[in-house]
């Protein structure tokens, strides 16, 4: 009896084996096509730009654009800001003095030339001031040149970083509101950011995004629309949150840090899950991701966009290999 008790038991304790050993090489497979299909460039190179030391307590030098040349395919430009931030790079607390402009041979893998610029350098903004008629007045040399509708009945309100499109068919910008809150004790300000975007002929509004307490963000680090003006976006200082907003549909895409586009528009790098990933424009897949070890704060294609710039919240430059798919007759080809 004891025998064919303890066979039993034996049989059943190889069965739960067994099965234990199937099962972990099934989610074995599983995780590594999971790896597999999400694809990771590393580094060609990473440099330190030098930005690592601070004037003041807390003050940060943190760079928030890259740019590149056809003309001069080995510099790369970069514009950085001083802010005075917290132990956290992610968070900004205020912006201090105009931007600066950085001139980086890449071949030698130096800093030419750094130098403080003006704003409209940077930008091309429009200065925009507040009408009496719930409007913002746009304003040039010359005088008046045209009027943007505000919808939103609140007080006090500010026009931040307004911008012009390439194709001169619309501005965007954000509109910073003041508004005041009682919490049944005591009456508190506050301030919020809202992208929009308005039509350069009439002024009326064409995109704006609704007040949403969790969702509104503060201090506007900068304003751009794409070369083709397809796409817009407005990036903030809290964890370098990104609105990107379709201008033609009218849509949101998802961003994060700073976004670069290749010379076709086809596709897109931008960071997801706080990680660089290229985006494909047409389908709005993720076709890969690219390793960085901070924050991305800022990046751009090289100009035959087979090169990849990206900086992180430490000033650190990666230069990778971009890899993207060859596009063949609408056909991509992957590496």
């Amino acid at each position: 009896m004891y025998n064919i008790i303890h066979n039993i038991k034996f049989k059943y304790v190889f069965i739960i084996k067994a099965l234990c050993v199937i099962i972990f090489t099934i989610l074995s497979s599983v995780s590594r096509l999971s790896l597999a299909d999400d694809k990771i460039i590393l580094p060609q190179k990473q440099i330190d730009i030098g930005l690592n030391v601070q004037d003041k307590i807390g003050e940060i030098k943190q760079i928030f654009h890259l740019h590149t040349d056809i003309d001069f395919p080995k510099i790369l430009n970069m514009y950085y800001r001083l802010y005075q931030s917290l132990s956290d790079p992610t968070t900004i607390l205020w912006m201090q003095g105009p931007p600066y402009h950085i001139t980086f041979d890449l071949f030698d893998a130096k800093v030419i030339e750094n130098s403080k610029i003006g704003y409209e350098e940077l930008d091309g903004l429009l200065v925009g001031d507040n009408g009496w008629d719930n409007s913002i007045i746009l304003e040039d040399n010359s005088g008046t040149i045209g009027k943007l509708f505000i919808d939103y009945k609140q007080v006090d309100y500010t026009s931040q970083n307004l911008i012009i499109s390439p194709n001169k068919k619309t501005i965007g910008g954000a509109i910073q509101y003041h508004g005041f809150r009682y919490d049944g004790h005591f009456v508190h300000d506050y301030y919020f950011n809202l992208p929009r975007l308005w039509d350069t002929i009439d002024g009326k509004i064409l995109y704006k995004a609704e007040y949403n307490e969790d969702l509104s963000k503060a201090l506007v680090i900068e304003t751009r629309f794409s070369s083709d003006s397809h796409y817009f976006y407005v990036r903030y200082a809290i964890e370098f949150e990104v609105d990107l907003i379709d201008a033609t549909t009218f849509t949101t895409l998802s961003a994060q840090g700073d976004i670069a586009y290749t010379s076709d528009m086809h596709f897109m790098v931008t960071g997801r899950n706080n990680i660089p990933t290229l985006v494909d424009l047409t389908t709005k897949e993720e076709i890969q991701r690219y390793d960085i070890q901070g924050y991305m704060t800022a990046c751009a294609f090289s100009p035959d966009d087979q090169e990849l710039y990206i900086v992180d919240s430490y000033r650190r430059l990666y230069i990778f290999d971009a890899q993207l798919p060859t596009r063949i007759n609408d056909w991509e080809l992957y590496e």
